[in-house]
């Protein structure tokens, strides 16, 4: 008895000098830093009115379930950039995309959220959320505080909001267009602003449009103000 008892001891002292084993659950995907997909995802929804939402899927594992409003993104700055370039593409395919957005218009920049009450359009279809998203694609911070701090678009002409008028945001869309495909042509490696040039603006956006990007913007996993958060 003496013997075995000692036996069991020695297995005990084994068992408790080896090295803890994670467990690892069958069939639970493991968490991704890095973007390994991108693309747009249509989303009904009811926030504060009735409407859709455009998600950017980051990770097939972990999808993101984003607010109405929000345009913010965890894993798409750092993605290579002919993912990038896919995903504009993508976005693009909305030009006729009438449907509306769920939340109503916000400031996406601290600077210029005492200008909202004077912004008379009230929605925005999924058009306009595409374009919204390429602008912070391709202009990272200076979108919402600079070029674009509102998902409504403005003709300098006539001196009015355009939301409401599908001819001049279609027209608006053929500018985007034109100028994606030529930049693709070299990666976006040097470019500006699209509405450079012409009588469209977004409302209460800079003056200031002699910027040139030099690649698609990356933004450090540890930057702490986010980017495309309603202010």
């Amino acid at each position: 008895m003496r013997q075995v008892s000692l036996i069991l001891c020695y297995f005990l002292i084994i068992c408790l000098a080896l090295p803890a084993q994670k467990k690892i659950k069958k069939g639970v995907p493991s968490f991704t830093s890095k973007a390994d997909t991108l693309y747009v995802s249509k989303v009904k929804c009811i926030s504060e009115y009735l409407g859709f939402k455009l998600v950017i899927v980051e990770s097939k594992n972990f999808p993101r379930n984003t607010a109405c409003s929000d345009f913010s993104y965890n894993l798409l700055w750092q993605a290579e950039v002919n993912m990038k370039i896919r995903l504009i593409e993508e976005l693009l395919t909305f030009e006729s995309d009438t449907s509306l957005s769920c939340c109503k218009i916000y400031s996406y920049s601290t600077n210029t959220k005492k200008n909202l009450s004077s912004i008379k359009s009230k929605r925005y279809t999924m058009q306009l959320s595409a374009l919204y998203h390429i602008n912070l694609i391709c202009f990272g911070q200076f979108a919402p505080f600079g070029y674009s701090p509102f998902p409504v678009l403005f003709d300098t002409e006539s001196n009015c909001e355009i939301n409401d008028n599908q001819e001049k945001i279609l027209e608006v869309f053929q500018i985007y267009k034109k100028w994606f495909y030529t930049n693709k042509l070299d990666n976006f490696k040097s470019y500006t602003f699209p509405l450079n040039m012409t009588k469209y603006k977004w409302v209460y956006g800079t003056a200031k449009m002699d910027k040139f990007y030099h690649g698609l913007p990356v933004i450090s996993s540890d930057y702490k103000l986010k980017v495309g958060i309603r202010k």
